[in-house]
């Protein structure tokens, strides 16, 4: 290995790995870790946080958490997905779920709702309170990040290129 490989190397940021050998990504799916650098657990994400916006607006570092991807985003916590990681998380009914969850409290917090065929998104009354949220350049980027690890998982049901949207 050349001096230069070594050096890109050591830059490019390595995916995390727990005590109990397995990723960081795994680790949080299962809700064995919190998130960093706040610190909140999945299962108080998704029991907790559905429908608090103010909390969802408030903390943006537990996206890169719930949507992991293999780059890297602006929160350097938050740990990279490996291809070992979509293998556990298709593999596992429990995390798969878990991921679901995660989507469904950003497709409230974005003012929609998936429908029971997990192919139709539906406008919910508070579409319009929500409609601001919606337009931002962030949010476009967290839109992207979910979308690209909802594919990694193998989800493309709710990530299919045309979403029919119904409202209520």
């Amino acid at each position: 290995m050349t001096n230069k490989t070594s050096s890109i190397q050591q830059i490019l940021p390595q995916p995390a790995i727990t005590t109990n050998n397995q990723s960081e990504v795994i680790a949080f799916y299962k809700n064995e870790i919190p998130s960093g650098p706040q610190g909140f657990y999945i299962e108080t994400i998704l029991r907790d946080w559905i429908g608090n916006y103010e909390q969802l607006d408030d903390f943006n570092n537990y996206i890169q958490w719930l949507f992991p991807n293999r780059t890297p985003g602006q929160n350097r916590h938050a740990p990279l997905l490996t291809g070992e990681d979509v293998e556990q998380i298709c593999s596992s009914p429990e995390l798969k779920t878990r991921a679901l969850e995660a989507f469904k409290i950003m497709l409230d917090f974005l003012g929609m709702m998936l429908q029971e065929d997990s192919r139709t998104f539906a406008l919910t009354d508070k579409y319009f309170e929500r409609f601001k949220t919606i337009i931002s350049p962030r949010t476009s980027m967290v839109i992207t990040r979910i979308l690209h690890f909802l594919r990694e998982i193998n989800q493309e049901q709710v990530t299919g290129k045309a979403f029919k949207i119904r409202t209520l």
